[in-house]
């Protein structure tokens, strides 16, 4: 069985002013999810009865947790936030 809690959880991205998520509560027992990813290429699972956030968008499969986890795993290969990846680049 599937579980996701936030408590409280708030973010802000770099350049604005708005919340693009404001003291979110969730909890997820089970459920369908669906995989996500940001400007700075990083991965999210996020339940699909929930509008996506701004600053996401989908980027992989939609099901059951381990589905979407295993997708993440396979393609999330560099950790690294994109800005991050492109300024060690340039310093080579």
């Amino acid at each position: 069985m599937a579980a996701i809690t936030y408590k409280n959880a708030s973010c802000i991205y770099e350049g604005s002013d708005k919340l693009a998520v404001d003291n979110l509560n969730l909890d997820i027992q089970d459920g369908e999810f669906i995989v996500l990813v940001n400007h700075e290429r990083q991965y999210s699972l996020w339940p699909t009865f929930k509008e996506i956030p701004a600053g996401w968008s989908a980027a992989g499969p939609r099901g059951k947790k381990k589905e979407c986890l295993d997708w993440v795993e396979a393609n999330w290969t560099d950790m690294r936030p994109k800005s991050l990846i492109e300024a060690m680049s340039k310093k080579s």
